[in-house]
C-alpha cells in the first residue's frame, strides 16, 4: 500500500513537472518589467524603426521631457536636431496614461529638414500601448502606418 501511494505520489510530481515545462513555466523566458514609474524626467536615447532606420539625439544637447502625473504634456526642450538616417529640427511629445490599465500613449513628431528646407510633417510618429523597464531604462513599442513597428529608448535624465 506505501509503494502504491508512493508511485502515485511520483507519478503526479513528474506530471506536474513535465506539464508546467511543456507550459514554459521553466524555460528561460524573457519577462516584460512594468512595476517602475512613467513619471518623471526622460532623455531620448533612440527611435528605432523595424525596417533600420534609426533617429539619435545630439550627443551635445539631448532631447529630453517630464512625464508629469497631473499632465498630458511631455514638457521639454526644444533641440535643433536628432542625427540619423532622418535628420529633425524639431521634436516634441505628448503622453495619456490610464492608470487602471497601466496603458501608456506617447506620440512623438518630428520636423524634418530636407536638403535645407524644413518640411512640416511627421517623421517619428510612435503611440506606444506597450512599454518596459530595462536596466534603468523605459522601453516603448509603437507600430505606425507609415514607418511600422519600432521602439524608443528612454533613459532617466540625470
Amino acid at each position: 500500500m506505501m509503494s502504491c501511494n508512493r508511485l502515485s505520489y511520483l507519478l503526479l510530481y513528474l506530471s506536474t513537472v513535465f506539464g508546467l515545462s511543456g507550459c514554459g513555466l521553466f524555460e528561460n523566458e524573457q519577462t516584460i518589467d512594468t512595476t517602475g514609474t512613467i513619471f518623471g524626467a526622460w532623455e531620448l536615447e533612440e527611435i528605432r524603426y523595424e525596417n533600420g532606420e534609426s533617429l539619435t539625439p545630439d550627443l551635445d544637447e539631448p532631447y529630453w521631457f517630464e512625464l508629469k502625473e497631473d499632465s498630458i504634456l511631455a514638457e521639454g526642450e526644444y533641440h535643433p536636431s536628432l542625427e540619423g538616417q532622418s535628420y529633425c529640427n524639431s521634436c516634441f511629445g505628448y503622453f495619456d496614461y490610464d492608470e487602471e490599465t497601466q496603458e501608456i500613449k506617447i506620440a512623438f513628431i518630428c520636423n524634418r529638414l530636407v536638403c535645407g528646407i524644413a518640411t512640416e510633417f511627421a517623421s517619428a510618429v510612435a503611440t506606444s500601448t506597450q512599454y518596459s523597464f530595462s536596466n534603468g531604462n523605459l522601453n516603448l513599442f509603437f507600430e505606425t502606418a507609415i514607418e511600422g513597428k519600432g521602439h524608443i529608448i528612454l533613459s532617466p535624465k540625470q
